[in-house]
């Protein structure tokens, strides 16, 4: 049970930096776009 949790919560920092990177690069992207 308490390998399942760290692994969710694994999942969870890992899709929140991942999102927090596409975030970045579209604030990126668009910043050289206009």
């Amino acid at each position: 049970m308490v390998v399942l949790e760290a692994e969710k919560y694994n999942n969870v920092i890992d899709f929140g930096k991942k999102a927090i990177t596409s975030l970045k690069e579209n604030k990126d992207l668009k910043t050289s776009l206009f």
